[in-house]
This record gives C-alpha cells, structure tokens and sequence, in this order.
C-alpha cells in the first residue's frame, strides 16, 4: 500500500500548505483539486490511499460531503474532512460518509501527519506465518512473536507461553515482518514491540527474556527503537 494523497481544497493557499506538509512527510499528493467539478472528476479518476477533503467546498452543486459520497462508489479509498466548520449539524451531516478522521482549520503539520499515520498503519494487512505444532497448523500474527532464534536451518519462534519449531531464514523473516522485527545478534531476531528495556549487551524483552545485543547491530538496534 503507497502513501498516496489527493487533495480536494477550493482555497489554493491551503492547498499548497497541504501539499507541502504531505510531501515533506513522504506522502505522494496525486492531485490537487481546487473546485467541486475538480474533485468529483478526482475521484473518478485517481485511487489514492486517502483524499484530503474540505467539506465545504464553495459550489452550487454541492460540497465536500457529497464528494466523499461518491468515493464509497469508486473505490475503497479513506476519506479525511479538513474542515474550519466543526459545529454539530455540520459533523453530524458529514458523519452520514462515515469518514476516516476529521482536521479542524487552523491546522498544524503535525495533525495532518498524525492522522494519515494513525490511518495508514491502520490499514496495513496484518503479517502472519503458519507452522505445524503438535500436529496442528498454527497461524502465528507478528504482534504474538516474542523473538526467533537460530537453530541451524530452523528457527524457534517464541511466543509469550509457546514456541514453535519453523524451517525457514532469519533473511525471509525479516522481509516478512520488516514492520516489527529487527536482528540484535546473530543468533537473534526480536519484535521491538515487545522491548522492556536495553543496555549496550542485552535487551529485556517484556516476557522477561533477556536477549544479547551483537556489537554489530547495535546501532541499528537502537536507531529502530528509538523510531517507535
């Protein structure tokens, strides 16, 4: 999934702070919409992660709402209300698009990063590996992995009360779940979310295991967490 972005503003200096904000975050802005008609035409023809939208868009054939309602008919893009009017009758007529988030004019940078984030790593399709335990085949989610260690050509996946016997490389791993796990020794892979503390030899994770940090890795190791 891209971090793709169009915008539908009809006041071109909003726009343009918009696009500026996103692009400095990463995000990709497709389009930028500056009229009803524009953004009707956007939705037909871009399929963006999400639109940024103005609710009230200043035409006599309709305004940001009917928009949004028109991209459930398109496509399974989310939809954001950039608005300056958050009274209740407004955001109880917005709420009939079941919309993905609301930001209030004046905005700051950080809103607008925060609610794309928020929604994009929301969206993201949960990582998931199947190994045979004790006759069963087990689905085993990266938020219930612990750490993995090296066992030659296998690996043993710990989670909080099991671990599992699974074939496979800490390489095809970590391209699997490049979103939690992290090496911390050549032995060992990690889920950093699941990080109690660390020192500059070892980690505790929060099961209470203590796992050692190679000289190697130790950079990356703590350049990751502190991106969390």
């Amino acid at each position: 999934m891209q971090k793709t972005v169009v915008i539908i503003e009809d006041e071109v200096i909003i726009a343009e702070n918009l696009n500026r904000i996103l692009t400095k975050f990463g995000y990709e802005v497709l389009y930028i919409a500056n009229t009803f008609e524009e953004g009707l035409e956007a939705v037909k023809d871009y399929t963006p992660f999400a639109f940024l939208i103005d609710i009230n868009l200043s035409s006599p054939f309709g305004d940001g709402i009917t928009i949004a309602k028109k991209i459930k008919h398109y496509s399974s893009a989310k939809h954001i209300y950039v608005t300056a009017n958050a009274d209740k009758n407004t955001l109880i007529e917005a709420s009939s698009s079941f919309p993905d988030g609301y930001i209030t004019k004046p905005f700051r940078a950080d809103q607008i990063f925060s609610a794309l984030e928020i929604l994009f790593n929301n969206s993201q399709p949960v990582q998931h590996i199947e190994v045979k335990h004790k006759g069963n085949l087990i689905r085993l989610e990266e938020n219930q992995i612990h750490f993995i260690k090296s066992d030659g050509v296998y690996v043993e996946i710990y989670t909080e009360f099991e671990k599992y016997l699974f074939r496979a490389s800490f390489s095809n791993l970590l391209k699997k779940f490049n979103n939690s796990l992290i090496q911390v020794h050549r032995s060992y892979l990690i889920n950093k979310h699941k990080v109690n503390s660390y020192n500059s030899k070892e980690v505790e994770l929060i099961c209470g295991t203590d796992i050692p940090i190679g000289r190697i890795f130790r950079q990356d190791f703590v350049q990751s967490i502190k991106s969390i």
